[in-house]
This record gives C-alpha cells, sequence and structure tokens, in this order.
C-alpha cells in the first residue's frame, strides 16, 4: 500500500496564525517550543535510522507527532504517524524512508517559521 504524502496539505504558517489570531502570546509560545525542541527530535530520528534502533525512531517520531498536530501540519502529522508505524513494524526500510521525507518536511516548517522570524 502506497500512500501519497504530497496531496497532503503542507504546513501553512498563515492558518496556523490565523487559528491564534485572539492568542498571539500562545501561538509566539508554540512556535518557540517546536523551533526550540525539532532540531534535537529530528537529530533522535536520524540517529535512529542510522543505528538501525527503531524504538529511538519511534520515540522520536511519536514525539513529532505531537508537535505538528499541534501546529496543523498535516503532511508532517502524517509523515511523523507513518515513521512511528514503520519503525513499530520494525520496518527498516520503510522506516529510513519515512523519516527522511519526515525530516525534510520538518525543515521546511523550521524555514517558514525562522522566515517569519527574521522577516
Amino acid at each position: 500500500m502506497s500512500e501519497d504524502f504530497d496531496e497532503l496539505t503542507p504546513f501553512d504558517l498563515s492558518k496556523l496564525e490565523s487559528k491564534y489570531d485572539d492568542a498571539p502570546d500562545v501561538l509566539e509560545e508554540i512556535i518557540s517550543i517546536f523551533r526550540d525542541e525539532a532540531p534535537q527530535r529530528l537529530e533522535l530520528l536520524n540517529s535512529g535510522v542510522r543505528d538501525g534502533d527503531a524504538a529511538q525512531v519511534q520515540k522520536a517520531a511519536h514525539s513529532l507527532a505531537n508537535t505538528t498536530g499541534t501546529l496543523m501540519a498535516e503532511r508532517a502529522l502524517a509523515l511523523a504517524r507513518a515513521t512511528e508505524a514503520s519503525a513499530r513494524a520494525a520496518d527498516y526500510e520503510l522506516m529510513s524512508d519515512r523519516a527522511q521525507e519526515l525530516a525534510a518536511e520538518v525543515s521546511r516548517i523550521l524555514e517558514q517559521m525562522e522566515a517569519r522570524h527574521t522577516g
């Protein structure tokens, strides 16, 4: 079964900003936490794949699923769940592929946040 993650909605910072329009301090806290924690989660994800540590990949993907869900990042959330499921199943090839896609998607989210922060 092949999943087409490209059909899912990518992260949209303006959508997130609209959701928290009446609570900008909450929005800033959410963005700040993600910007601080996502690089650490990506490192755990990547090192888990590199080391063949499915439990570590599963843990990192689960954490990223939680945070990308909060961000309403549909594509990243689906990729995180797929990565977590493949790690749980010890499907190392699929786990590696999904983790790579997830890392790229999380990096795109971080780029948008960085552009907002510096812009």
